[in-house]
């Protein structure tokens, strides 16, 4: 029995389908053009957060000892540093490394440290990676309270702002994901309703001969999961090329060692606009299906 009536449901949707060709182009376009933006807001939000990700991984702490500090001192540092929670990767860098590095930045300027062999006047420090970068503040502050540290940088300003703005564009876009679900459950449900408004002397029929709300919505519910299916398609489709042309012309005008943050690669964002967009596809179909019906069961 229950066999015979999903057997039935997908006859109908099917028909229901076909009958309704225009109606069916009007829906399936709809969902088409919505996920396909939506798709796009993926593809950025997706890019956005690795670039996010890459700006916090680059915050670092530079603790700077004192420059009399003997060996004994340093690892009595480095061991209350190691103490600290949050603290990912510790870098010790010496006072030799440390001039290297100057003579480095000035290149053919280097000659103005010729004096600093004898006496260098750098400070060796501990270069510091945190797991969370956004505790950046509050780990510092502990830093600053070890023996033998001189001095702590870390950017405060230039990072508070970062992370100000950082968090800013995420709930920009998460509000923009919530208003365009929104809206494409409004266009779809709508229209849906046109095409349940044409067989509404069907669904009143059905009712009066002792149909179930639920053996009457079946159809439609499919109905819409069809037209989720075949808009979800046609936007994947036009993502997956749109996105492999667009990743080549970045690439063929910006050479790939001059990107300092990389795109996601097509292997990459493919499956989540796959996962996402299925899911919102078949759902948007099947919810402006639910939401269209319950107005012509009230019989």
């Amino acid at each position: 029995m229950i066999f015979r009536n999903a057997l039935y449901f997908i006859k109908e949707a099917i028909l229901g389908v076909s009958k309704n060709r225009w109606m069916t182009i009007a829906s399936a376009g709809v969902t088409f053009a919505t996920l396909l933006v939506l798709g796009i807001f993926i593809i950025f939000n997706s890019n956005l957060q690795v670039m996010i990700n890459e700006l916090k991984s680059q915050v670092e702490i530079v603790a700077y000892l004192d420059l009399e500090a003997e060996e004994q001192e340093i690892e009595l540092v480095r061991g209350e540093l190691l103490a600290i929670r949050g603290i990912k990767e510790i870098r010790y860098v010496s006072k030799e490394e440390a001039l290297e590095r100057l003579r480095e930045i000035l290149g053919e300027y280097e000659d103005i440290t010729a004096g600093f062999d004898e006496r260098n006047p750098l400070p060796a420090s501990f270069e510091i990676v945190l797991e969370d970068p956004e505790q950046v503040g509050d780990i510092a502050q502990r830093i600053e309270k070890i023996p033998f540290i001189d001095n702590v940088q870390y950017g405060q300003e230039v990072v508070e702002k970062l992370f100000a703005a950082l968090n800013l564009i995420q709930w920009i876009g998460l509000s923009f994901m919530t208003i365009m679900f929104i809206m494409a459950v409004f266009l779809i449900s709508n229209t849906i309703k046109l095409t349940v408004y044409a067989r509404r002397k069907e669904i009143t029929i059905m009712k009066f001969v002792g149909a179930t709300d639920w053996f009457i919505r079946w159809p439609f519910i499919i109905e819409g999961l069809l037209l989720g299916a075949i808009g979800t398609s046609l936007s994947l489709l036009i993502l997956y090329y749109g996105y492999n042309y667009a990743l080549e012309t970045v690439y063929s005008n910006i050479p790939e060692t001059m990107l300092k943050i990389p795109l996601l690669t097509l292997e990459e964002i493919f499956p989540i606009l796959v996962r996402y967009l299925t899911v919102l596809g078949l759902g948007l179909g099947a919810l402006g299906s639910g939401i269209s019906l319950r107005r012509f069961l009230k019989v």
